[in-house]
């Protein structure tokens, strides 16, 4: 039984790695999130039709981390 129990640890990654990965994987997902919430009204600023044209245009050419 004890041999059967090693195996199937030895395949698995250690505790550190796995908290690193997904810890990894959060903070990508968070700064995906976070480019979908506008933080501010752009309506407040002056040429707001400028600016969502600029942030298309940086969305095209710069995607975001998948």
């Amino acid at each position: 039984m004890n041999t059967a129990h090693a195996k199937a640890k030895d395949k698995t990654l250690p505790t550190s790695k796995l908290l690193k990965q997904v810890l990894q994987e959060i903070r990508i997902l968070r700064r995906e999130f976070s480019l979908l919430l506008p933080s501010e009204d752009i309506e407040e600023y002056e040429h707001p039709d400028r600016i969502k044209r600029s942030y298309q245009k940086a969305i095209k050419k710069y995607p975001p981390a998948v």
